[in-house]
Parts: structure tokens; C-alpha cells; sequence
């Protein structure tokens, strides 16, 4: 089997987790007076058996690649993945050069996203640069990387559930618009995107049933069937909440028939639960809420899971 489809099979098994270690990560280390080896430490752990099958991957960005020891060899299928991000700001050339490094490091997929802040777009428009993503994704895949596509919002804190729900249809519509003019398998890719709920400052009250539906209701209307999964990530919200969420996401697509996976991308939920445990009890303390919060995430998107 080749390796893209290698690795695509290690990634899209239902209730998947990944650990994201970005800039929020030296914010929560600043913030608790935590020593930086302390992530070091955490990604080790996230990428020993230890973590199994709770989390499945860690993504990297290009910042973080030193909490890393260097790889060798993609994983074979049972191991955690490493994924790296991808500055798409930086040129096609670079871009291309950022990719195949990835593969070189033995990496297994790579983060593309190109959101872009309001005014930075005419109304209409979606707020993506999908033209940058997919062609970027197209690379990827040729170099056998799962390429996963983050679609964030591009902060709407007034915004009704319905705004926010037609923001992310239009770029998620224009995303896979331009995979098929440059050529980007759709089921070689992984999305990556929030629920879809109401802005904190809109005034709206939505419970997790809506939420719930609305986003699967833009999954529908806007992600192709081939598209293997869809992870979520945590858009600044605890880990209670996201559990939450996902538990209802996960109930509704159970009932709805949904075969595509659904797992989790998170950073924030994840980190702080560790790191709250390494500032009170140390290293083991750290481990121990780490795995706890990992284990509750993928129970929360895996209803078969929830009685055994």
C-alpha cells in the first residue's frame, strides 16, 4: 500500500485524537511560570503507547518541531503520527521546500490554512485563500502527507448562528471548488474546523442539539462524501465544554448515519488540564490529566465506546 494511503488509514479511524502544540502553548506555559521543557515532556508522552488509543497524533508548528526528537521513519500504522504546519504566507517556493522537509522528517501529515480577517475580503467572499490551500494540499499528497485543511472562523463575535453557518459553507465550498481545478483529492484530506455556533457577542443562545445540527448540516452541505473525516478543534472553549459538544455531535451523526470520522484536533482543551497538573503535582500530575483529557474527548465522539 502507498504510503499516502498508509497514512491516510491510520488517521481516519473514528474518535481520532490529536494534539495541537502552536503559540497558544508558550502563552500557557508563560502564564503558569512553567518551564519550557515541560511541553517537551508532554509531547513525548503524547507519543508513547502510553497515549493509546485515546490520541493517535501530534501536530507540530514550525516553532515546536524542537520538542521533537527527530524522526526517522513515518509511522508504520500503530504509532502516533507527527503532523507539522505549513506558513502558506511565505511563497510558493518556500511553501514547496516546507513540505518536503516535512516528508524528510518523517512526518505524516502537514496543517494547511490561509484564513483571512474581515477586511481582508469583499462581502460574499470567502474568507479562505482556497486557491493557496488546495494547491498546496495537491503537494502533499504527491509527496504521500495527508494534507489537513483548517478552516477557522475569521472572528465573528456578533454573528448569529446562521452568519456563522453561511461563512463557513462558502469557504468550506470554495475550498473543495479548488481541489478540483488543481487536482487535490478530496478523499486524500482531512478537514479540520469548528462547530458551528453563535457568536459570543451575538446575543443568541443555541444548545448543543442546534449546534450540533447546524454543523453536520454544513458538513452536508458544503464537505464532499470522499472526504474520509472531519476533525474538530476547540475554538477557545475548556475541555468540559468541548466534551460536551462533541458528544452531541457525535449522537446526532450515530443517528443521522454519518460514515465519515469524526475526531478531534485540539490544543488548548488538552494543554491546560496538563499543565494545571504539572504546576500542581509535577511531571507525573501532568501525565495523568493529560491522558485523562484525551481519553474524554475521544469517548465524547465515540458513543459505542461510552458503555463498555
Amino acid at each position: 500500500m502507498a504510503r499516502l494511503d498508509l497514512a491516510i488509514d491510520h488517521l481516519t479511524r473514528p474518535g481520532f485524537g490529536v494534539l495541537v502544540v502552536d503559540d497558544y502553548a508558550d502563552v500557557a506555559l508563560r502564564d503558569r511560570e512553567i518551564r519550557a521543557d515541560a511541553m517537551r515532556d508532554l509531547v513525548d508522552f503524547a507519543l508513547s503507547p502510553a497515549a493509546r488509543p485515546s490520541l493517535g497524533a501530534v501536530l507540530l508548528s514550525p516553532a515546536h518541531l524542537t520538542l521533537r526528537r527527530p524522526l526517522v521513519a513515518p509511522p508504520d500504522g500503530e504509532l502516533p503520527a507527527v503532523g507539522v504546519g505549513v506558513d502558506l504566507g511565505v511563497g510558493p517556493v518556500a511553501v514547496g521546500s516546507a513540505v518536503a522537509a516535512a516528508r524528510r522528517l518523517g512526518a505524516t501529515f502537514v496543517e494547511l490554512r490561509a484564513n483571512r480577517r474581515p477586511g481582508q475580503f469583499a462581502r460574499g467572499e470567502p474568507h479562505v485563500d482556497a486557491r493557496a490551500v488546495t494547491g498546496t494540499a495537491a503537494l502533499a499528497q504527491e509527496a504521500g502527507l495527508v494534507p489537513v485543511v483548517t478552516v477557522a472562523l475569521p472572528g465573528l463575535p456578533g454573528s448569529r448562528i446562521g452568519v456563522t453557518r453561511a461563512v463557513m459553507v462558502n469557504a468550506l465550498r470554495a475550498v473543495f471548488d479548488a481541489a478540483a481545478d488543481l487536482r487535490c483529492d478530496p478523499a486524500r484530506l482531512v478537514v479540520r474546523l469548528p462547530l458551528v455556533a453563535p457568536g459570543p457577542r451575538s446575543g443568541q443562545d443555541a444548545s448543543a442539539d442546534v449546534v450540533a445540527e447546524h454543523t453536520l448540516d454544513a458538513l452536508d452541505e458544503a464537505v464532499p462524501t470522499e472526504v474520509p473525516a472531519v476533525w474538530f478543534l476547540s475554538a477557545g472553549h475548556d475541555l468540559p465544554d468541548v466534551c460536551g459538544q462533541l458528544a452531541t455531535v457525535s449522537r446526532l451523526a450515530l443517528e443521522r448515519g454519518v460514515t465519515r470520522a469524526l475526531g478531534f484536533a485540539l490544543g488548548r482543551a488538552l494543554l491546560e488540564p496538563a499543565l494545571d497538573g504539572w504546576r500542581d503535582g509535577g511531571p507525573a500530575r501532568a501525565r495523568q490529566r493529560f491522558g485523562a483529557a484525551c481519553e474524554a474527548a475521544h469517548r465524547a465522539l465515540v458513543p459505542a465506546l461510552a458503555s463498555h
